[in-house]
């Protein structure tokens, strides 16, 4: 049921001025744009404001907000897991909220041998591979014709509807700190300027940060999440999830299911979760500092758990040195290309037990994960 179902009387939105099929008077929506605190968007833009609350009866327009955002809070924070402190010690944070989680644990997929060969696939289910190009092809197609559902500049609280599915390109909730809420279907959200909290909910959902600091979160189905610009926190939920991180110096969490983990720019903080994960860890963008690679925090061979080396020709390239780079008495291992270059920091796992062999494998460039989904 929607947020606002049983808080608005039925027709409400009907009866908005400039809202539906009225589009020859744009200035009363014009009003509520301006001053948009609570709103909601179908096909048509059509906007909840406290300028026109006074136009309807029995509307308590703070009672609506808030009840978005206990539900948003509620969805974001369902069993919440903090991050041990221990291993974010000596590192660009100093703490990380808001992690959920992981139950009904199932191991299903046993480590992959190492294929020494470009051509690898990340994601071997081609099924999967199909579904997410049709997610990220359909966005692209409407941001060619310029089929979006635009929110404004303000702080917006926005409910997607079945019906904007119509919108190829998805939303825009463009500048603004917005909180979305995605429906069953297959959603496609931009949050852009701002710091935005996007929550997928059901369905196969394509949520992009855009530039600020972004909480993402894609809840259940197979999911495409971007923090994209700024230091983000981007949560795949049930399902298997491509989360990718962008710039930024992001944290990344993959819950149940084979997903996808790649920190891209920036001092990323990666985990999985207790399923069968890939963890890609991009060499061309490799420094030499342990302290600012990226951490893979929970790596598990035992359930399935892998390293992708993108940006490395030949595993000959790739060595280990063991590091303690969190600094609390407990080995690590450096992923080296070249003897110095630090591709990330496996947290936990001594250097010496460390199998390359069989718990790594070459990510090629061209990988459709790589260059064209997220």
């Amino acid at each position: 049921m929607s947020i606002f179902d049983d808080l608005i009387p039925d027709g409400f939105f009907d009866f908005l001025p400039g809202v539906g099929d009225d589009e020859n008077d744009p200035s009363p929506t014009d009003i509520a744009v301006a001053a948009a605190q609570f709103i909601t968007l179908g096909p048509t833009g059509f906007i909840v404001s406290s300028a026109v609350s006074n136009l309807i009866e029995n509307v308590d327009l703070s009672a609506i907000g808030n009840r978005f955002i206990d539900r948003v809070d509620e969805a974001i924070d369902d069993n919440t897991t903090a991050i041990a402190a221990r291993n974010l010690f000596n590192s660009v944070k100093t703490e990380v909220t808001n992690f959920i989680d992981n139950n009904e644990i199932r191991d299903r997929f046993s480590p992959t041998p190492l294929q020494n060969l470009i051509e690898d696939r990340i994601i071997e289910d081609t099924n999967l591979v199909s579904r997410f190009q049709q997610l990220v092809g359909r966005a692209a197609e409407g941001g060619q014709i310029g089929r979006f559902v635009d929110a404004d500049d303000a702080d917006n609280l926005i409910e997607l509807t079945a019906d904007d599915r119509l919108w190829e390109g998805g939303l825009r909730s463009l500048a603004g700190n917005d909180r979305v809420i995605g429906t069953e279907n297959n959603d496609t959200a931009n949050g852009n300027m701002g710091q935005d909290t996007l929550f997928g909910g059901d369905g196969d959902d394509y949520l992009r940060g855009g530039k600020d600091n972004d909480l993402l979160e894609g809840s259940s189905g197979n999911d495409i999440l971007n923090g994209n610009l700024g230091d983000d926190t981007c949560r795949g939920g049930l399902g298997d999830d491509v989360v990718r991180g962008g710039q930024g110096n992001d944290v990344l969490f993959g819950d149940e299911g084979r997903d996808v983990l790649v920190g891209d720019l920036g001092s990323d903080f990666l985990f999985g979760g207790e399923d069968a994960d890939d963890f890609i860890l991009r060499g061309e963008i490799a420094g030499t500092d342990a302290t600012t690679a990226d951490r893979v925090l929970d790596f598990n061979p035992a359930q399935g758990d892998r390293l992708g080396l993108g940006g490395i020709a030949d595993l000959s390239e790739i060595s280990v040195g063991a590091v303690d780079v969190n600094q609390d008495g407990i080995g690590d291992t450096a992923i080296l290309a070249g003897g110095d270059r630090v591709l990330g920091v496996v947290l936990d796992v001594q250097a010496a037990a460390f199998n390359v062999r069989e718990w790594t494998f070459l990510a090629s460039e061209g990988d459709l994960t790589l260059n064209s989904i997220g």
